[in-house]
Formats: C-alpha cells, structure tokens, sequence
C-alpha cells in the first residue's frame, strides 16, 4: 500500500502542476502475486482521485513478446504507464521503444523490483548497459532507504566486492549492493537467529507447529545490513 500510494501522491502533484497528460494512466503488470498485489492496491487509491485508468494490462513473467499489451497501451493514448513487474522490463521497454512509447512525451513510474536491482541497467562485468539506460528516460521509481552502515553491512560490503562479476551480477570491485541483496542478507540471519532461538528452546527434535515458527521469527531483533531489524505482531519491520 505505501508503494502504490507513494506512485499516485507522486501522479496527483504532477496532475494539480502540470495539469493535461497527467489526469490518465495505463497499468502494466506481472501476472503473478508481487504484480497483481501492488496492482489491486494501486487501483484502489486511484479510485480516492481524480486520475482515470486507461488500461490495465498483464503479462506472464517470462513472456518473450508483450506487443499486444503495449499495442493496448498506445491505443489508450495514456501518457503516464505505471509498471509493477517481478521480471522481463528489458523486454518491455524494448519493444515500447519500437511503438513509439518511450520518448519526451512518456513517463514510465516503475517499482523497487526495477529500481531496486543494479542488473536492471548494468551488465554482468558491473559496467553500464548503455542500451538499456538510453531506454530508462523518462523512467521514475522508488526504493527502500538504506543506511549503508553498521558492522553487518561492511561485512556485506566486502563480500559483495569480493565476488566474481560473472557470478554476482552487479557484484565485485568498486560496486554497492542494492536493496534486495541486502534485504536478503538479514532474511537469511533472521532465519538463522530464529532456528537458533529454537534451538535453545529444544524444539528442534519434533515437529514445529507454524504458529511456534511465526512467534519465534516476530521475537528475533538485530542489527542488519538494512538497520535495526524485528517485527510488529503483523510480521512488518516497524
């Protein structure tokens, strides 16, 4: 809901400044759970304004041919193209640029699965894809705040740097980890942490109910490579 929420605060300023062009959008999603989930949410804080939908399209993650569903977009005549997607963006913004959808006229709001993750405009040697950035204008997005700082996040650091390129895409010397790394770096401690904390409790000689393993997760508090991590009744990170 913050995601989606932040995309249309962002469409409504720009809407209220700008005026004509921003009071429609087109939705392009993944049709999987991440896609459809920021989709549906996104939908439902456009209905609170007086921005209107276009078009909402899907399409498979490992889809190798999206032309229809931006053959879809371009016909809706919407200016503004919100993306949620888990994967295939390369694909998507090639073929937009072969319809005539990227270009001065466009902007593109994308999510943190795009943003978020440096091989989404770097190649696997950490250099910059060229191609792919020259296709990224007009491109906005948004991702989670890192500290970059603490001692989990320098030990991070170094075995980020240490890699092999060919390995770790985006990884190796000179480059930073982004916020996915680093967010899966403390899932895989929190599970370790609360393994342990099972541990200790002698549990791990029978069976686990799953409301035992979601006390013992939302119990664990540290300090990660994202910051200070635990867990709200719900299961967020406060």
């Amino acid at each position: 809901p913050l995601l989606a929420g932040s995309t249309v605060g962002t469409i409504e300023f720009f809407l209220q400044r700008e005026g004509i062009g921003w009071d429609s959008v087109a939705l392009l999603s993944t049709a999987e759970a991440y896609g459809i989930s920021l989709s549906l949410s996104f939908l439902d804080q456009l209905e609170e304004t007086d921005i209107s939908l276009a078009t909402y399209q899907q399409y498979l993650v490992d889809a190798t041919d999206v032309s229809v569903e931006l053959g879809e977009i371009l016909r809706s005549g919407a200016r503004v193209i919100v993306v949620y997607a888990f994967g295939g963006y390369p694909i998507v913004v090639a073929e937009a640029d072969e319809v005539g959808l990227i270009g001065e006229n466009y902007v593109w709001f994308v999510g943190p699965t795009i943003t978020g993750l440096s091989s989404t405009y770097l190649n696997t040697d950490g250099s910059v894809n060229e191609e792919m950035a020259e296709l990224m204008r007009g491109t906005l997005g948004s991702v989670v705040f890192l500290p970059n700082e603490g001692e989990r996040y320098e030990r991070l650091l170094a075995q980020w740097q240490a890699a092999d390129p060919s390995e770790l895409p985006g990884g190796g010397p000179g480059t930073i980890p982004s916020v996915f790394p680093a967010l899966m770096y403390d899932m895989g401690y929190a599970m370790a942490a609360a393994v342990d904390a099972a541990d200790k409790q002698g549990l791990l000689d029978d069976t686990i109910a799953p409301e035992v393993w979601t006390e013992l997760i939302r119990s664990v508090s540290f300090d990660g490579a994202t910051g200070f991590v635990s867990f709200d009744e719900f299961g967020d990170r406060p």
